[in-house]
């Protein structure tokens, strides 16, 4: 089976870009990077345009470019699904964080708030 995927994430459909791919990009390895592990990164607020880069043992390093989201219910903020920072404290797989274009000042739409992570909410919040 082909799938095309990033970070764990499919980024096609029946083996074409998913739409809401804007762009992608093939980056030389920095060995050099490590991940924050616990570090401060910039204040991502939602609705931030940003861009992370993680490193994770699983998928290596790649980079995440999207819209902030935050919680209602733990001080987290993600992108693309992967947690950038949790009560201002950068997530363990974070490398670098760049905030492109504040909330309000950038082109793509505001996703909702997180208001729920369902039944195993404590679970759902841990990096």
């Amino acid at each position: 089976m082909k799938t095309l995927t990033i970070g764990g994430r499919s980024i096609e459909q029946n083996l074409k870009p998913h739409k809401s791919l804007q762009a992608l990009q093939q980056l030389e390895p920095d060995d050099d990077a490590a991940p924050g592990a616990g570090g401060t990164a910039p204040v991502v607020a939602h609705g931030d345009l940003v861009s992370v880069n993680f490193t994770d043992p699983a998928y290596g390093a790649f980079t995440v470019t999207g819209v902030g989201v935050a919680s209602t219910v733990s001080d987290v903020v993600l992108v693309g699904g992967w947690f950038v920072s949790q009560a201002g404290t950068t997530a363990p797989r974070v490398v670098s964080v760049e905030v492109l274009a504040a909330s309000g000042t950038h082109e793509y739409p505001m996703p909702p708030r997180i208001a729920s992570w369902g039944e195993d909410a404590e679970a759902a919040t841990e990096y």
